[in-house]
């Protein structure tokens, strides 16, 4: 009823008006996306870039630990207690504030703390294998416990089904 009471030229001026407000509509939806994309893109490069980094870190584990272990009077056992006992000091303010705020609960801190005396305990191991081998041998070595953990979660998988077969291709990621 209002439109019929415009003149044709307050009509079209309206008609205008409309066809911006869904077009400036159309502009801040895409720009929306564009942020997001870009966010994702971000995101999805920073993990990558971080991924990057531990693995190298993770590579310089073994020289670094050849060298160190070169020293005279390095004991591989307090190296390996030296290290682990540093990353668990650095760990510990932010598992009591994690705990106290509820966000873990104790048994999930007891069963981080049991798993990972469990890793600090193969990493001895390892430090102790640096004094017999190269670090390239240690490094190639070590990184064959994916393929190892891959082969038991399989047989384990196997013997707690009935009538399930071993399938290698589940070991392929491996």
């Amino acid at each position: 009823e209002v439109t019929q009471q415009l003149e044709p030229q307050q009509l079209q001026l309206l008609q205008v008006r409309q066809q911006i407000e869904i077009d400036v509509q159309e502009v801040k939806i895409e720009e929306a996306k564009v942020g997001t994309e870009e966010d994702n893109w971000l995101a999805g490069t920073f993990w990558r870039g971080s991924i990057i980094v531990l693995c190298a870190l993770w590579a310089s584990n073994f020289p670094a630990a050849k060298m160190i272990m070169a020293e005279p009077g390095v004991d591989s056992g307090i190296y390996a207690l030296t290290r682990f006992s540093i990353a668990a000091l650095a760990l510990l303010p932010g598992s009591i504030v994690s705990i106290r705020k509820g966000s873990i609960d104790w048994e999930t801190a007891k069963g981080a703390a049991i798993c990972g005396s469990w890793v600090a305990f193969g990493y001895l191991g390892q430090t102790l294998g640096l004094m017999t081998t190269t670090a390239s041998k240690s490094c190639v070595i070590c990184s064959m416990h994916c393929v190892f953990v891959a082969a038991i979660a399989e047989y384990t998988r196997v013997a707690s089904s009935n009538g399930s077969k071993f399938n290698i291709s589940k070991l392929l990621p491996a």
